[in-house]
């Protein structure tokens, strides 16, 4: 199931690009930063998204539960699925033990972020005007993309032929799990940049 092609997922993608670039010029030498801000909305969207993928995929079949399965085992032998929308098909409550993982990166990625976004990014990216931008224009295109590509998903049937374990994308779930220590590093390149290349009392300034 190839889902690449369908022109509504380009778009959606290219919305996200467009809102980069737009940053890249408002932003100046927080432009790194504010980038990176955007794709931590764009990978929280996708966590999301898979999310919902695997609870609308075919359930899983019967396993000896693990220690993140467990508080849900009840739910290992449930049948059928419960309608939330018209315009999705019912999700799985069998699923629901499969998405626990996902659950707890999201968690874990969200508190590790925001303390990194308080403590160590520059003031000034959250006081600058294009901040509503940043905030605002990401998330409606993360989620428009993220949309677009979970009804390509229902369209082609997908959901009927994938297990819910199948749908998750590791390497880009891995990376949201680290996205607080990414984020260091991109604050901390930033300011040791600035400071180069702008304090005339810096040897590199002098060289």
């Amino acid at each position: 199931m190839r889902l690449i092609g369908d022109r509504r997922i380009l778009f959606g993608s290219a919305c996200v690009e467009a809102v980069a670039a737009v940053l890249v010029l408002l932003y100046g030498h927080l432009s790194l930063l504010a980038v990176a801000v955007l794709y931590w909305i764009d990978l929280l969207f996708l966590t999301l998204r898979t999310t919902v993928q695997q609870l609308l995929s075919q359930p899983e079949p019967d396993r000896q539960s693990t220690l993140f399965q467990r508080p849900f085992r009840l739910l290992a032998h449930k049948r059928g699925s419960i309608a939330v929308t018209d315009r999705l098909p019912g999700i799985h409550l069998r699923n629901i033990p499969v998405v626990w993982g996902a659950v707890f990166i999201l968690v874990f990625s969200a508190s590790t972020t925001a303390y990194v976004a308080a403590v160590d990014i520059p003031r000034e990216l959250w006081r600058s005007p294009a901040t509503l931008l940043l905030l605002g224009g990401g998330l409606v295109a993360a989620a428009t993309k993220s949309w677009l590509v979970l009804r390509a998903y229902v369209a082609s049937e997908g959901h009927e032929i994938t297990s819910a374990s199948a749908v998750v994308p590791r390497k880009r779930v891995l990376i949201f799990a680290v996205y607080g220590g990414l984020l260091w590093l991109v604050s901390r390149w930033t300011l040791t940049t600035r400071r180069v290349f702008c304090d005339p009392r810096s040897d590199a300034w002098m060289a």
